[in-house]
């Protein structure tokens, strides 16, 4: 049995009741491909995801490393720094954007500024709703 989440309609915008989580502790150095499809309708225009970014340093010290959000691979569309100034702390960018929905996909990696200390990165992305025609 397939349960489809709750939404609710606004015009042509359509919104989860909650929002959609399509990854999680996402840490590729690499493009990588996130797939929407079962989320998001081909026919939907534009999609309003959330974006979490967190990066922890180890025992040595600060770290600095960037999350990327891509609508085709090798061009970032929003990006969140996370700079962590000691040992053992945690930073987060968090933000909502409204992405052009081509193709049912998105893409997202790390890059890292100064990776020495660097203990974990975690990228997750929620979808929130999507517009249709």
């Amino acid at each position: 049995m397939i349960i489809l989440p709750q939404t609710v309609v606004r015009g042509k915008r359509v919104f989860y009741t909650n929002q959609v989580n399509v990854i999680d502790s996402g840490s590729a150095m690499v493009s990588t491909v996130i797939d929407l499809s079962w989320a998001v309708p081909a026919a939907a225009l534009t999609v309003q995801v959330f974006f979490d970014a967190q990066l922890t340093s180890g025992s040595g010290g600060g770290c600095s490393s960037g999350a990327y959000l891509q609508i085709v691979p090798n061009y970032n569309f929003a990006f969140g720094l996370c700079w962590v100034p000691g040992a053992f702390q945690v930073s987060a960018q968090e933000f909502s954007v409204e992405i052009p929905n081509i193709d049912q996909k998105v893409y997202y990696l790390w890059y890292d500024m100064d990776a020495l200390y660097i203990a974990r990165r975690l990228f997750t992305l929620f979808v929130q709703g999507y517009t249709l025609p």
